[in-house]
């Protein structure tokens, strides 16, 4: 076959006709199937809606002529009309879905043709309501029958005496698709007969005449004809389905051109018009599969207006598979986009000689240097290009070289009949627990003024009854006769809630709790860690094979392993099925954390066999345990690109096939079940060229779009990568929740986590404190707690060991040695790097290498230097933030954590140095003595005297209000830049009513922008969750002492946070005391960020 011809050819591929609106003689005949149950029921639906039928036809108001043809069809006449009246009411008394039923019972009853003639007479049909006449209103009153002017495809029904209702135009939807496509497979003779049908129907309506077109597309006339009678828009709608029916329906590009510009001549705008054909129902596979490779300029007009993501890579695709210079130009344009390279490298696998060409004309040397090296066969034309083959492969490990998938047939699952005894779910408390469990704060705390009883009988007024946060507060005695029987009627965030009632009511609450986390396990399957029994094993089985429950599952697995292993045997020696494939998940983790040998006991409780097939199942080999179809790898991953990959030890590279079996064990595993295969290969393999392995394969999921069936390359991410795939990775995890990829970027977080190194930490933890992504930000958060607690540690105690030194701590690290010439470097107060050169005069730069430089001192200290300008500016922010918020939450450190986590931290001292420091008794709340630290880090106090700091005491930096009456002398003998407000900052004191009131009026009624709420972030403010439509009208910061929370009005809305720029100071209160009962720091903190707060005070605009 000739190559390059076959470049040329376009042939639609055969899954495209199944989603394309069929046109007879187009592509093989649709296949449409009738069903015989859909039919029965759409026959139900007839007979319910006999007395609403009978209401119409005898209504005066409904059309005269109508009315009879409506009865006549009810004596069993072949009047099309007549069913068609009837048909039109039924479906006025149904939903969509038993409309969808009812063309079943239409085909079924009048065959295809018939079904054809109904569906079409009806499109001018419609019901109106006629006002009743005793004062309801009209949507209540009888239904009449009427129809559309015939001059019209849409409007008012005007056949009726009575006022309202309207034909809703011309807008095709599943059952019209479905009947479409039987009409295209009619047999000859039945096809011939219904076009001679319609021929006489034709003319009557234009909202019959639209239907005929939309379902008889062969008559290519009659699209014509359509086409240069598209009506003028109107205030009845804009005919988006009318036209969307043309263009599934047209087969040449003149047509095109005419419906287009029509459609521009009656009125719409090409924008409209370009997003209607882009959200069509199977318009665009219609247009592909009709016009072909000619209409790729349109196809790439509608991927660049507003269509979704999912129409947008469709686009891309079909542009891939057409053999034109026009098409894969096309795509070449929008590179860069997302799904756009993929489709690229789709459409060069399809057209390897144009690819060839196009990306050498173009200049895209990457692509084209890979696109050679996955097509050798190109190397005639370009040997210069070639990459060699990989040299012969050295020590391949033995499950790349021999996969166990290749050639391995899973055994049969042996079932046994076993009788089951399920342990009665009751609850198992852990000393204290229950106690703790009562006292848990709620997420939301009520406050009724009305008082209990009314706040219950509001909540069961409401539709979804008494929520949640009632029964968590409410006094026990009031709400348990509300208790039994009940169902949580809205379940969001509420794990301290449930906690609460279930610490509160014991057995009593296990039902209620139960629903609660059944209709929403994410975030809830904590609250049933208390309780036992055959039932919650059996949930806890199912949710441990969810991603997003597995990790509560296997926490309530951990703590009732022995009950639970009793409640699963059943399951797992039972019937092939989710049941026993979940039982068998969870034993297994059983069997992995050292419960084995209960599992094994508790199989030998139910007899030899069971005890038989749990031994095998805990036996076999964990290698062996694949799905039953292994994953494709996608097409865009291209394994033979990769860098090469090396045995540990070894110098020669694997070969092709040995690359390809990891990618494959690498997409058998998830976020947090990895394949044992592949942990076994990582052992044998070279670590550093593995990781840059792996990050060249994220680079293709990257340049494909990150496809999300590809997101195990993430979980790889995990398993190998190294600093370097840290610094990969985590500028991308902060933006992808901007790029609607949350879930994304949780994955990446995972990656750092499982990681683990000091840098991967040190970035996990920048995440946690800082990034405007709430969700992600919290994400975070909660993996360094779990981090920190797996250590032992606090997260700020976590944070204070991952400051990276930037190699600071090496002999002449402050120098730069270019050989004859030398410079040195300093710190100011930001951290940002002072440069001086060999007289000490300062420089704004570093200058480059030059000749009269050593050759390869120069270039190393440029290096050093400039990666350390660039790595340390988001570091130091983000610890001059630390160490202010620090002082204001008033932390401290033992003397000797202190001077290893600062004094002697090659970075941090030079921040240390500008600060005041004191040293507290035990309790850290009394100042004993206040001190800088010198050059030679001797801690001095204000007069120079060296202070010294005992193991029994802590030392924390200072803030202003605790010096007292030598805050002045410090300020004047300390006159240094500091890296924050510190001994210049405002010291507030609570007065009057400030110091006895739970609410500080004063702020209070004020307008201030919303910029400055949104800025009170930086000072540890924390807005509250949104609320219903996304809005916020609430802000607090939680200190020592308490909370101080400010509410405002109308809000700020979590996506548009500026829409309401100005906000209105509701309330502005503290709790749980008044502010005279606070410790003096959290006072003067909570009064300067109000004050502050204030002083943006505008007047309200009108």
């Amino acid at each position: 076959m000739d190559t390059a011809t076959d470049e040329d050819r376009w042939v639609v591929p055969t899954r495209w006709w199944g989603t394309a609106l069929p046109i007879r003689g187009l592509g093989p005949a649709p296949r449409e199937r009738v069903s015989a149950d859909a039919a029965a029921r759409a026959a139900r639906t007839y007979d319910d809606a006999t007395e609403f039928v009978a209401t119409a036809l005898d209504n005066p108001d409904s059309d005269p002529a109508l009315v009879t043809h409506g009865r006549a069809a009810l004596t069993g006449a072949p009047n099309v009309l007549g069913h068609a009246v009837i048909a039109t009411l039924v479906c006025a008394t149904s939903d969509f879905p038993a409309t969808g039923d009812l063309l079943d019972l239409w085909v079924t009853r009048f065959g295809v043709a018939g079904a054809a003639q109904l569906v079409a007479s009806m499109t001018q049909l419609g019901v109106a309501r006629s006002t009743p006449s005793d004062g309801r209103p009209a949507y209540e009153g009888p239904p009449a029958i009427g129809a559309v002017a015939p001059d019209l495809i849409q409007g008012p029904i005007v056949t009726t005496r009575c006022r309202g209702g309207q034909v809703e135009g011309f807008r095709p939807w599943d059952p019209h698709i479905r009947l479409r496509r039987l009409v295209a497979a009619l047999p000859d003779d039945d096809y011939t007969a219904l076009v001679e049908a319609f021929a006489q129907l034709r003319g009557r309506s234009r909202a019959v005449d639209a239907m005929i077109v939309y379902l008889l597309p062969s008559r290519q006339e009659w699209v014509d004809a359509a086409i240069a009678a598209i009506p003028p828009r109107n205030h009845w709608g804009d005919l988006d389905g009318y036209r969307q029916a043309l263009f599934g329906s047209i087969t040449t590009m003149d047509q095109l051109d005419a419906l287009i510009d029509a459609s521009i001549d009656a009125g719409h705008d090409r924008g409209h018009l370009i997003w209607m054909i882009g959200t069509g129902k199977a318009v665009l596979p219609s247009l592909v599969c009709h016009l072909g490779p000619a209409c790729a300029p349109l196809l790439a007009e509608i991927a660049d207006g507003n269509v979704s993501a999912a129409n947008r890579y469709k686009i891309y695709d079909y542009l891939s598979h057409m053999p034109t210079d026009k098409a894969f130009a096309l795509l070449l344009d929008r590179l860069g986009r997302k799904n756009v390279e993929r489709s690229v490298l789709a459409a060069a696998d399809r057209f390897p000689r144009r690819a060839l060409r196009l990306f050498t004309e173009r200049g895209l040397q990457r692509l084209r240097d890979d696109h050679v090296r996955t097509h050798p066969e190109l190397s005639p034309e370009t040997s210069d290009t070639v990459v060699p083959a990989d040299v012969p492969a050295g020590r391949v490990p033995a499950l790349l070289a021999s996969p166990p998938w290749v050639g391995y047939r899973r055994p049969k699952p042996v079932t046994v009949s076993v009788e089951s005894s399920p342990t009665p779910v009751c609850t198992r408390w852990r000393a204290g627990e229950r106690q703790r469990w009562t006292q848990t704060a709620p997420r939301y705390p009520i406050g009724p003024g009305s008082g209990w009883r009314a706040h219950i009988e509001a909540d069961l007024r409401h539709p979804r009854g008494l929520r949640v946060e009632t029964f968590s507060q409410a006094p026990v005695e009031m709400i348990r006769p509300y208790l039994h029987g009940a169902q949580p009627g809205f379940v969001w965030r509420a794990l301290p809630d449930l906690q609460r009632i279930l610490g509160r009511f014991d057995t009593e609450a296990i039902g209620y709790v139960l629903a609660a986390v059944r209709s929403k396990p994410v975030g809830h399957i904590e609250a049933l860690l208390p309780v036992e029994g055959g039932e919650i094993a059996a949930l806890m089985a199912t949710w441990c094979t969810r991603r997003t429950t597995r990790a509560a599952a296997q926490q309530w697995l951990e703590r009732h392993a022995p009950t639970a292993a009793h409640d699963l045997i059943p399951a797992a020696v039972g019937t092939p099925g989710p049941p026993r494939a979940a039982a068998e998940t969870a034993l297994l983790y059983l069997h992995s954390i050292g419960w084995g040998d209960t599992v094994r006991s508790a199989a030998a409780g139910y007899g030899r066999e069971a005890a038989e097939v749990i031994d095998t199942l805990l036996t076999t080999d964990p290698v062996l345990r694949l799905p039953a179809r292994m994953p494709a790898l996608p097409s865009w991953l291209r394994p033979e690109l990769l860098p090469a990959l090396h045995a540990r030890g070894g110098d020669d590279a694997l070969p092709l096939d040995a690359v390809t079996n990891l990618c494959l064990m690498a997409a058998l595993c998830q976020p947090d079940v990895v394949y044992a295969g592949i942990e076994q290969v990582i052992g044998e393999l070279d670590a550093p060229t593995l990781a840059q392995w792996a990050r060249a394969v994220f680079e293709q999921w990257r340049h494909a779009g990150y496809p999300a069936a590809q997101g195990w390359i993430l979980t790889l991410q995990a398993l190998v990568g190294d600093d370097d795939t840290v610094t990969m990775l985590s500028p991308l995890i902060r933006s992808w929740p901007g790029q609607s990829a949350h879930k994304r970027a949780i994955a990446g977080l995972d990656a750092l986590a499982q990681i683990g190194t000091d840098t991967a930490l040190l970035h996990l933890h920048a995440i946690s404190e800082k990034l405007k992504f709430p969700a992600l930000k919290t994400a975070a958060q909660d993996k360094i707690e779990q981090i920190a607690v797996d250590l032992g540690l606090t997260t700020d105690q976590l944070g204070d060991r991952l400051v990276p030194t930037f190699d600071l701590d090496t002999p002449d690290a402050l120098h730069l040695n270019y050989g004859p010439r030398s410079f040195t470097f300093d710190f100011d107060e930001h951290l940002r790097p002072i440069l001086y050169d060999a007289t000490g005069r300062v420089r704004k730069t570093l200058p480059k290498p030059a000749a009269v430089d050593d050759p390869d001192l120069a270039p190393t200290a440029y290096a050093r230097f400039t990666a350390l300008r660039k790595n340390l500016k988001p570091v130091a922010g983000d610890q001059i933030a630390r160490l202010e918020q620090a002082m204001v939450t008033r932390r401290r450190w033992t003397t000797i954590e202190f001077t290893d986590f600062f004094v002697d931290h090659p970075l941090l001292i030079h921040l240390v140095r500008r600060l005041v420091w004191g040293i507290y008794t035990p309790t850290g709340e009394q100042l004993r003595a206040a001190f800088r630290i010198s050059d030679d880090d001797t801690f001095l106090d204000l007069d120079d005297i060296v202070v010294s700091a005992g193991d029994e005491e802590v030392i924390g930096l200072v803030h202003p209000c605790e010096l007292g009456a030598t805050l002045t002398a410090w300020r004047t003998r300390f006159e240094i830049a500091q890296p924050f407000e510190q001994l210049h900052r405002t010291v507030h004191q609570a007065t009057g009513p400030d110091r006895t009131d739970l609410r500080l009026t004063r702020f209070e009624r004020l307008h201030v922008p919303a910029a400055a709420l949104i800025g009170l972030e930086r000072n540890g403010w924390v807005r509250e969750e949104p609320a219903d439509a996304g809005m916020q009208i609430s802000t607090s910061r939680t200190l020592p002492s308490g909370t101080v929370t400010v509410s405002f009005s109308p809000g700020i809305s979590v996506g548009a946070p500026t829409m309401f720029p100005d906000q209105y100071l509701v309330d502005i209160s503290v709790n749980p005391r008044p502010l005279g009962h606070w410790h003096r720091v959290d006072t003067s903190e909570t009064l300067r960020d109000l004050t502050d707060l204030a002083t943006t005070h505008t007047p309200a605009t009108t």
